[in-house]
């Protein structure tokens, strides 16, 4: 798997906008490859991170452009912008049970 993480900041008083952009926005789970996605938002500093996990790195890559415009549409509206984007490999993806413990893992 390979992942794609993205910072932004926006106007405070905007985050709800942002969130509501990248939630109205279709086009993600509608690109191949992709496994899930989380949006971070630090409301107070007006800043937020994107992490989208992909099932391989040449479906990471392939969807660029495309990844590029759901950014830039739901950030721009709000007055914010994109300040980063990289690219990793998962070199380790566990999930933990809510009482603790490993749910599972896979390298």
């Amino acid at each position: 798997m390979h992942a794609r993480v993205s910072s932004y900041e926006f106007p405070p008083e905007r985050a709800d906008e942002v969130i509501a952009a990248f939630d109205a926005d279709d086009r993600l789970p509608a690109l191949a490859g992709v496994v899930e996605a989380y949006l971070l938002v630090d409301r107070e500093a007006g800043t937020a991170l994107t992490l989208t996990v992909w099932e391989d790195e040449a479906a990471l890559r392939r969807t660029e452009r495309p990844a590029d415009d759901i950014r830039a549409d739901a950030t721009g509206p709000a007055g914010g912008a994109v300040r980063r984007v990289d690219r990793y490999e998962v070199a380790l993806h566990e999930r933990f049970a809510p009482s603790g413990g490993r749910a599972g893992a896979t390298a």
